[in-house]
């Protein structure tokens, strides 16, 4: 049985049509009457799975008698199973719409023509098996121009769309961001000259060619390249306006190139499960404006060099299992607020030139399990105002330096088994207010409240939160309200 659900809003009407594969008679289609609905703003028609082939033609004749009223300004249709669109969904019977998705309309064989829809700005195509081509009938026939309001396209799951030809080589004006994703036979672009924001992924490497074209970008995302090994051959010539790269699950990447240079006012990277990456060097060095750097996920890298990046403020680099060294350390480092730097087993020990990170707010130290002493240099970053230290299994003993971070207000300690007491210098912290400690065995009772020996080190701070690695009853936690009974993790950014 097909069914409706209707929603109504202070300020629209929803309709959902699910189960329309039951539709036996056209007729009953008919009686929804939806093109005298006005007030109706929202449409969701829907299909199952298991609908019967031999049903199409019923399945076109339902949608077509389903026409809205142009009022319409949000349509989603899903599973729909005929061969072409009605022809309801053109720009004369849809003045009003703003957004459509065509989710799993796998025997359409063309787009349904949209390009002249006056107000349109959001398209999403999802799982259109069939389509091949995107040409003139998509845009209009016989018209000199199409999606003059289009700003947000998504073709997603095609896996037999080989071509998206411009139309008389005009593209849609205004369209500022475009998602690619599990195209495989896609080679090209049109020039897309607004183009701003761009995701391509798991598509064919060639679609990369067509970066080089796309000049005004401002974000761009790659994803699921699993043979690309270089970002080389001219992709980014004269990418000025480029904010943002993101580069995420490429395995096979050996180089991000020489060309990264180029990108001069570049903000931020962001290299993600990308094994296939040794070294990074002259790569980094000349992203002058580079403000945001996270490394995450990249087993093979095993040095990474850090010079020149003087406007860095944010910088990230977890579970990269190679890397044995920093290169030139974090001297350069002068305007960088926060620094990550967890899961790495083969660096031996932190830059022990900390003292040069005069802007450092927060810091994170976790899973090294050769490190046994903080990097001395930290002692003169009294900027700190966060530290967070964990998984440290060979820290035996925080320094009594860490009296001298006096801008510190959140300290955490996390699994450190190791750790047999604290440090009196914490004592002198009059502006921490929170402080953690979780599956530290040996802290557990030194800083039971009132009765530990390291209580009278804490005593001062007013949000104290232990875990406890023995089952206790809330009434025995130190201070807070949250007691043992759990870890609160504090957002800090």
């Amino acid at each position: 049985m097909w069914y409706k659900r209707a929603t109504r809003p202070k300020r629209s009407r929803k309709l959902d049509y699910s189960n329309l594969e039951n539709v036996m008679r056209t007729a009953d289609a008919r009686e929804a009457n939806l093109k005298e609905k006005p007030n109706l703003h929202k449409l969701y028609f829907s299909w199952g799975q298991d609908i019967d082939l031999k049903l199409a033609g019923n399945v076109e004749e339902t949608l077509e008698d389903l026409r809205p009223h142009p009022n319409l300004k949000r349509l989603e249709v899903k599973g729909y199973m005929g061969v072409r669109f009605p022809h309801w969904m053109t720009s004369s019977l849809l003045l009003n719409l703003v957004e459509i998705s065509l989710i799993d309309c796998r025997r359409c064989e063309q787009l349904p023509q949209l390009g002249q829809v006056p107000l349109l700005k959001v398209l999403v195509t999802r799982g259109m098996h069939a389509v091949i081509s995107i040409g003139n009938h998509f845009y209009g026939d016989n018209v000199a121009e199409g999606f003059l309001s289009l700003e947000k396209l998504s073709l997603e799951y095609m896996p037999n769309l080989e071509e998206w030809l411009g139309f008389n080589g005009k593209v849609p004006p205004c369209l500022n961001e475009l998602s690619v994703f599990e195209c495989p036979k896609l080679t090209t672009l049109p020039c897309l000259q607004s183009l701003k924001k761009l995701m391509l992924n798991d598509s064919n490497e060639m679609l990369l060619g067509s970066v080089a074209n796309l000049t005004s970008l401002s974000y761009l995302n790659i994803e699921y390249f699993w043979e690309l090994r270089s970002l080389s051959g001219g992709l980014f010539p004269n990418h000025t306006r480029l904010l943002t790269l993101e580069i995420w699950r490429c395995p096979k990447l050996e180089s991000l190139s020489g060309e990264l240079g180029n990108l001069a006012a570049l903000e931020s990277l962001s290299v993600y499960h990308c094994d296939g990456l040794v070294s990074l060097s002259e790569e980094l060095q000349n992203l002058t404006s580079l403000q945001n750097l996270n490394f995450c996920w990249c087993n093979g890298l095993t040095s990474l060099r850090l010079q020149g990046l003087s406007s860095l403020k944010h910088l990230a680099i977890e579970y990269c299992h190679s890397l044995t060294s920093l290169m030139g350390g974090l001297q350069h480092l002068t305007a960088l607020q926060s620094l990550e730097i967890m899961g790495c087993p083969e660096l031996a020990s932190l830059p022990e030139d900390m003292q040069h990170l005069m802007s450092l707010r927060y810091l994170n130290i976790w899973y090294f399990d050769k490190l046994t002493c903080l990097p001395e240099g930290l002692k003169h970053v009294t900027t700190l105002q966060e530290l967070s230290i964990g998984g440290l299994k060979s820290l035996t003993a925080l320094p009594e330096w860490i009296g001298n971070l006096s801008s510190l207000q959140y300290l955490e300690i996390i699994e450190c088994d190791k750790l047999g007491c604290l440090p009196s210098g914490l004592q002198l912290l009059t502006n921490l207010d929170r402080l953690i400690i979780y599956k530290c065995p040996q802290l557990e009772k030194r800083c039971e409240k009132e009765k530990g020996e390291d209580w009278h080190y804490i005593a001062h701070i007013p949000c104290i939160y232990i875990r406890y690695t023995k089952s206790r009853s809330e009434s025995e936690s130190p201070r807070g309200g949250q007691g043992c009974g759990r870890l609160l993790r504090l957002k800090r950014r």
